[in-house]
């Protein structure tokens, strides 16, 4: 077997272990999803999150944002469209060269105590806003700044109110 046949070989073995590869991690992300759905059928609540890391200043910011949804079928909906406020960071991070990187979470059940805290709106060791559609008071969230000192954290709050949100949207810094 000369050398052609075999980069041939090898070449057509990395692109078939590839696909095979990429075939079963699909599978399992879907039997996952499915599964995760599946045990959230009962209406309780389901949380996501997102984390915005940016540097400013010398220093590195986090924005930590933790929203609770009425169940998962309307989760899902959430994370998929860009017209959400998930969306809409999305789009930020992708556009301002501040924004070092961006992560998502799926649909959860689970939610960390103090985050739970936070979204009964309990007071925290550090300034977070907290986000309520009055339309529907069981979709609420907090964005949590972390990096900041205590005046920067109420400034931050205090713009992020003034932002341009839905009117149906309240904000309140804690």
């Amino acid at each position: 077997m000369n050398l052609n046949h075999l980069l041939v070989a090898a070449l057509v073995f990395i692109v078939a272990g590839t696909w095979l590869y990429t075939s079963i991690s699909n599978a399992q992300q879907r039997a996952k999803l499915a599964a995760e759905s599946a045990s959230m059928q009962d209406h309780s609540p389901v949380y996501s999150t997102l984390q915005l890391k940016m540097q400013g200043e010398g220093r590195e910011i986090t924005l930590k944002g933790v929203f609770e949804s009425v169940d998962a079928e309307h989760c899902f909906n959430e994370l998929q469209k860009s017209s959400s406020l998930i969306g809409n960071y999305q789009q930020r991070c992708d556009h301002e060269a501040s924004c070092k990187s961006l992560k998502l979470s799926t649909c959860s059940t689970y939610v960390e105590a103090n985050y739970q805290d936070m979204l009964n709106k309990k007071p925290a060791s550090t300034r977070y806003l907290h986000l309520q559609n009055a339309q529907n008071p069981k979709e609420r969230g907090v964005l949590v700044f972390w990096g900041l000192n205590s005046s920067e954290a109420d400034d931050f709050c205090t713009h992020m109110t003034k932002e341009r949100v839905p009117e149906h949207i309240e904000m309140a810094c804690i």
